[in-house]
C-alpha cells in the first residue's frame, strides 16, 4: 500500500469515525418516533458539536521559581542589588481549530484520490474515479447541506428560524450525514476491490514469469539430454 492509498484511507476513516458517532443520535431522529427528548438530544449535541473548542492545544509552560536550578537561585542570593527577577511571560498557547483539522483532512484525501489518478488504465478509472467522484459528492452533501442545516440548528436567525425550522434542518442534516456515510463505505470498498485487483495482477505476473522462465529451460534440458545419448 502507497502513501496515496494510505492518505485516501486515513482520510476516509477519520471521517466515518466522526459521523458514527454523530449516528448515535441521527438514528434516533430518522427511525424512531421524534419526541420531545430525542428532539432535545439532537439540538443540544448538534449545537456542541458546532460551537465545540479548538481541537488540539499544545502548551509551553516555564519552570516556576521553586523548581528552578539551584545554581541560579543561589546566584541571585549573591547579589543583593541586583534587580528583582521580572515575572515569567504568559504562557504561549498554539491553537487548531476543529474545522481546520476538519478541512485539512479532506484535502488529503482528495490529494490521494487525485494523485492515484497519474497511471490512467482501466482499474484506475474504474475504482479511484468512482472513488473521486463519490468523494466530491459527499464533499457536496456535506457543504450544501451540512453546514447549513447544522448553522440553523446551532444559530438560529432570530425572528427568521423557529422551532419547526430547527426540527426540520436536524432531520435535514441526520439525512446528509447517513448519505455520507454510504458514500464513504463506498469508497472503502472500491479501494479493497482496487487492492484485491491490484494483488491478483501481480499474482498473475509471477505466474506467467514462471511459466515463461519453465519453457526457457526446457529447450536447455533437451539439449542435455541428446547430449547424454550420443555420448
Amino acid at each position: 500500500m502507497g502513501y496515496r492509498q494510505a492518505a485516501v484511507l486515513t482520510s476516509v476513516s477519520f471521517f466515518l469515525g466522526v459521523l458514527f458517532i454523530c449516528l448515535n443520535v441521527d438514528y434516533r431522529i430518522l427511525f424512531t418516533p421524534l419526541t420531545e427528548s430525542v428532539v432535545r438530544d439532537g439540538l443540544e449535541f448538534y449545537t456542541m458539536f458546532y460551537n465545540s473548542p479548538p481541537a488540539i492545544k499544545a502548551s509551553i509552560c516555564a519552570l516556576p521559581p521553586a523548581v528552578r536550578p539551584a545554581h541560579s537561585r543561589s546566584r541571585s542570593l549573591a547579589l543583593p542589588f541586583a534587580r528583582p527577577p521580572t515575572p515569567p511571560a504568559p504562557t504561549p498557547t498554539y491553537v487548531l481549530d476543529t474545522q481546520g483539522l476538519l478541512h485539512s483532512i479532506v484535502g488529503v484525501g482528495l490529494l490521494g484520490l487525485l494523485g492515484k489518478l497519474h497511471k490512467w488504465d482501466d482499474s484506475a478509472m474504474f475504482f479511484d474515479g468512482s472513488s473521486l467522484a463519490a468523494y466530491i459528492f459527499s464533499l457536496a452533501v456535506y457543504m450544501t447541506v451540512g453546514i447549513p442545516a447544522c448553522r440553523t440548528v446551532a444559530d438560529p436567525l432570530p425572528d427568521v428560524d423557529s422551532q419547526e425550522d430547527r426540527v426540520e434542518a436536524l432531520r435535514i442534516l441526520s439525512a446528509g450525514n447517513t448519505i455520507i456515510i454510504v458514500l464513504l463505505g463506498a469508497i472503502l470498498a472500491l479501494q479493497a476491490s482496487r487492492a484485491g485487483e491490484q494483488y491478483a495482477r501481480r499474482v498473475e505476473e509471477n505466474l506467467i514469469q514462471q511459466a515463461a522462465e519453465q519453457e526457457k529451460a526446457k529447450p536447455a534440458a533437451a539439449a542435455e539430454t541428446e547430449t547424454k545419448k550420443d555420448k
